[in-house]
C-alpha cells in the first residue's frame, strides 16, 4: 500500500507534468510585466523599481506604478509574488541556457501543483477515501480555473494555497494535533497569513477574521485550547 505522503507527492508531480505540457512560455498581461520586473531589477542591480515602464504610466488608464521620491517607479501591486520568483529569475540568468522569463513562470505552476497536493493531504486527515482525495486534488488542478493561473506569474495561485493552508493549520490545530504541538500549528498559520499580506494588500480583512476565529474557537473547543500564552 502506498502511503499517503508518497501518494501526495505523485498527484502534485502529475499536475506539475500537465502544467509543463500547457506552458507557453512568455508574460501575457501588465500585472505579470510588473511582478517580473520587479524581481528582474532585484536580482540584477539590487533595486526595486519598474522604472522600464515609465513609458505606459504616462498614458495608461490604469497606471502600473506610482512614482517615488527618488524620481524612480514604483509597482503598486505588493511584492511578494515578485519576492517568490526572484530566486527563480536568479537561476534563469545565473545558469546557461536557461531563460529568466520561461523559469520565473514556473512559480505558479510549482505552487498549484503544491496545493494540489496539500489538498488530498487535507481531505485523507478529514477521513476521505484516498481515491475521492485523489480525484478532488486532480479536479482542482484540472478542471477549475486553477490551471489557467497555474500557467500565470500572478499571486492567485500562491493565495489559493495559503489560505487552504490556513484551514489546514487551524484544523490541525483544534482538533488534531497534541497540545504540545498546538502552538506549533498556529504559528504557521500566523506565518501563512502573513506571507497573504505580502501577495495582497487587500488580504488585511482575512487575517482580522482568522485572528477571530482562533478567538472564539479557543473559547469554544476549552479542552483542546491553546496554552494560556495566546
Amino acid at each position: 500500500m502506498i502511503k499517503s505522503s508518497t501518494l501526495a507527492f505523485w498527484i502534485g508531480l502529475f499536475l506539475f507534468s500537465i502544467y509543463l505540457l500547457s506552458f507557453s512560455g512568455k508574460l501575457h498581461v501588465m500585472d505579470e510585466f510588473v511582478g517580473f520586473a520587479v524581481g528582474n531589477n532585484l536580482v540584477q542591480y539590487g533595486r526595486a523599481d519598474v522604472n522600464q515602464f515609465i513609458w505606459t504610466n504616462h498614458w495608461h488608464t490604469t497606471p502600473p506604478g506610482i512614482w517615488g521620491k527618488d524620481g524612480n517607479l514604483y509597482t503598486k501591486k505588493a511584492p511578494g509574488i515578485s519576492l517568490l520568483a526572484a530566486p527563480l529569475i536568479w537561476l534563469g540568468h545565473t545558469i546557461s541556457g536557461l531563460n529568466a522569463v520561461h523559469v520565473s513562470l514556473l512559480a505558479s505552476a510549482i505552487v498549484t501543483s503544491l496545493t494540489g497536493s496539500l489538498l488530498f493531504i487535507w481531505l485523507t486527515d478529514l477521513d476521505f477515501s484516498r481515491l475521492a482525495a485523489s480525484l478532488t486534488a486532480l479536479a482542482y488542478g484540472l478542471c477549475t480555473i486553477a490551471w489557467v493561473y497555474a500557467r500565470l506569474l500572478w499571486e492567485h495561485s500562491v493565495m489559493a494555497l495559503i489560505f487552504l493552508m490556513v484551514m489546514w493549520s487551524i484544523y490541525q490545530a483544534f482538533h488534531r494535533a497534541q497540545a504540545r504541538h498546538r502552538l506549533f500549528w498556529v504559528l504557521v498559520c500566523g506565518v501563512a497569513m502573513a506571507v497573504s499580506l505580502t501577495m495582497r494588500f487587500e488580504a488585511v480583512p482575512a487575517v482580522g477574521l482568522v485572528g477571530l476565529y482562533i478567538f472564539f474557537a479557543r473559547l469554544r473547543y476549552p479542552k483542546t485550547c491553546l496554552p494560556e500564552i495566546l
